[in-house]
């Protein structure tokens, strides 16, 4: 067994030799990366730091310095330094398991009782532990003061998610600073997190009635069946907390007792929380409204939403506005609604529905300039539902609007080239293909230009990860900078049918059920390319007299792409060839569907447009799948009728190595 002074000798040849080999710039890769890249991460993997500490001397390249360095920072065995740490951080504040890496910085910081390192990193950076936190109190109180100090104990405790055994530490250590309100706001913080058991343990700590008020909260959340018992020992002067009556209302939905829920909800004087939970119990209550024809109600409980930002934001304004136009014929009212939306959000999809809705309401005030103008800029983004819907009022022919290949200048290419991520990702696939994955994904997650991501899109694709390609290029396409054609995979084989209109369709649903990753598995259990359920496989199978495993619908593309396009033609036959409906069925289940179409009528049958009717269905998840399949059909309809882009195609069996 090596005595401590061997051990710390190591440590502080390898902590010598990090500082002395940073990442430089960019030299040319080593002729036998791949076998020393494979050596490198076995040894790593093996956590034999001295080995790679003597390799990393003789390599030349900056990215064999770089993955030792990556390898070793986010094992919490590595013995570097945090100085050490803490640079590579600075460098690379993008890399795959950054977090890891600071986590193990902030454990280093404090074994080296670094204060000054830990003042001057904790500046920028919010720790990820109770060992960062710790370092970091110590030194604020040192450099800043006792009031400085006490200020940020408060701040970690009430907005700071630990598992118990870390809470109470943190308690333990700091319950002198620490007084009623701040456990009442940690109390209310991690009820909304839904974090039931930490949340228990924090009700010894406040006084008696402030007890009975957060037991009846945490009786609530629980579903306890002593609810009643517990509300009635809340004092007078508490039971109009907000997240006591908004936990009140989501008793009351879980139970289906709707109409004491909107008696809450509808209660002069109540206060509520503003936020993003809250949202979820407005929404679902002035849908129903909504059902019921009570469409003043409906508005006002939408409307009164209370939030700044966000999905739900956005959520919450369309459809106050939306209820306002249609429903209430209130113009001028939508009109605010939409332009709000359109202020607060910056995505494609959230601006091309708030445009395309203003010029609604510019239509039916008789503006038809303001309308014409409202719908230029809804289709100013052509790959999104409602701007291909703006599109299409305009009388203008669907085109391909695609990048095929986007014109990238010299240095944008040798930046992106250099970056030692790019050399790595290369290497990497003949050695852990996730390792490789993770760091494509990290450089999509640094990338700010359209260069950028068309080129990490385009890395993606040419290393065999199509689904990671296709998630890219969307994430770029989102960002406002570009649709490329990585976002739209082509199939080469036609193992369905010839059919280009039906052939688009299994594409669009390809790329919302799984984005083309062909053994994906939903947490409801459903499978592969076309997300089936293996009971719906095995029933299609039968009829379509295919022999069926489970081997077989995970791990055959074609065979999932087959039964999954045959599932939604009969879903489209059952339908009676609605798309809007078949769509909605392959998401939420036909029986739903049906249900709805009792509730709401056939799209075809009714005065009420297409757009409308979807936005009709009560589930967020189902609206958008269906709007975001419609769009990406539409899409497919146009490049599959070009030849041109059938030059890059993908080949099915490319599916089953990613």
């Amino acid at each position: 067994m090596q005595s401590i002074e061997q051990r710390l000798s190591i440590s502080q040849r390898l902590c010598r030799f990090f500082l002395l080999f940073g990442l430089a710039s960019s030299f040319a890769i080593d002729a036998n990366a791949d076998d020393s890249l494979g050596f490198l991460y076995n040894a790593a993997s093996q956590k034999q730091w001295h080995v790679l500490e003597k390799i990393a001397v003789q390599k030349k390249n900056p990215e064999t310095k770089a993955f030792i360095q990556w390898m070793c920072y986010k094992n919490k065995t590595c013995p570097a330094s945090a100085t050490d740490m803490v640079s590579f951080i600075r460098q690379n504040p993008t890399w795959p398991d950054i977090k890891l890496i600071q986590e193990n910085a902030e454990q280093a910081l404090v074994r080296e009782n670094n204060t000054k390192l830990a003042m001057e990193w904790f500046s920028n950076h919010e720790p990820q532990g109770l060992e960062g936190m710790m370092i970091y109190l110590k030194a604020v109180e040192a450099q800043k003061g006792r009031e400085a100090f006490s200020k940020e104990v408060k701040r970690f405790w009430r907005g700071s998610q630990f598992i118990v055994p870390t809470q109470q530490k943190f308690l333990s250590l700091y319950k002198s600073q620490l007084n009623v309100e701040d456990h009442v706001q940690r109390f209310n913080f991690l009820i909304e997190k839904n974090q039931l058991h930490q949340a228990e343990k924090i009700i010894p700590h406040l006084p008696q009635d402030q007890k009975a008020l957060a037991s009846a909260k945490l009786a609530l959340a629980q579903n306890h069946p002593a609810v009643a018992h517990a509300l009635q020992k809340v004092p007078q002067s508490l039971r109009n907390d907000a997240t006591l009556n908004y936990l009140r209302v989501k008793w009351r939905h879980k139970r289906k007792a709707d109409k004491e829920a909107l008696e809450l909800l509808e209660s002069k004087n109540i206060h509520f929380p503003q936020t993003q939970n809250m949202w979820v119990e407005r929404n679902y209550y002035a849908r129903a409204l909504l059902k019921d024809k009570q469409y003043q109600r409906a508005y006002k409980i939408a409307s009164q939403h209370g939030l700044k930002e966000g999905a739900s934001f956005a959520d919450a304004e369309f459809l106050s506005g939306w209820i306002a136009l249609k429903f209430l014929k209130n113009k001028e009212t939508a009109l605010n609604h939409f332009t709000a939306l359109q202020k607060a959000t910056s995505s494609p999809i959230s601006q091309s529905r708030a445009y395309y809705w203003m010029a609604k309401v510019a239509r039916d005030k008789n503006d038809s300039a303001g309308a014409a103008q409202y719908l230029t800029s809804a289709a100013q983004f052509p790959n999104t539902y409602y701007g291909q819907l703006a599109a299409k009022e305009q009388g203008q022919k669907s085109k391909n609007f695609i990048v095929d290949q986007l014109s990238i200048a010299s240095d944008q290419k040798q930046a992106f080239q250099n970056d030692p991520r790019v050399k790595l990702a290369k290497q990497l696939i003949k050695v852990n293909r996730s390792l490789s994955r993770s760091l494509i994904r990290s450089l999509a997650n640094s990338a700010e230009t359209k260069e950028q991501y068309y080129q990490t899109a385009e890395l993606a694709q040419s290393l065999k990860f199509i689904d990671l390609s296709a998630r890219i290029a969307r994430q770029g396409m989102n960002a406002n900078m570009g649709v490329f054609t990585q976002a739209f995979p082509v199939l080469k084989e036609s193992p369905v049918h010839k059919d280009q209109r039906k052939n688009a369709m299994t594409h669009a649903l390809i790329r919302q059920e799984s984005d083309f990753k062909a053994d994906a598995l939903s947490n409801k259990g459903a499978v592969g390319l076309m997300q089936l359920l293996p009971a719906t496989a095995k029933i299609i199978s039968k009829k379509e007299s295919l022999s069926y495993s489970p081997q077989k619908l995970k791990g055959d593309p074609a065979f999932n792409m087959k039964l999954g396009t045959s599932f939604f033609n009969q879903l489209m036959d059952r339908f009676d060839g609605s798309k809007v409906l078949a769509i909605a069925a392959y998401n939420a289940g036909p029986n739903r569907v049906s249900e709805w179409i009792k509730e709401y009528g056939h799209p075809k049958e009714l005065k009420m447009s297409e757009a409308d009717w979807i936005e009709m269905i009560p589930f967020q998840e189902t609206r958008n799948y269906v709007q975001r399949v419609l769009e990406n059909s539409r899409v497919y309809k146009v490049k599959l009728s070009q030849s041109a882009d059938r030059s890059k195609v993908v080949s099915v069996n490319d599916l089953k190595a990613q």
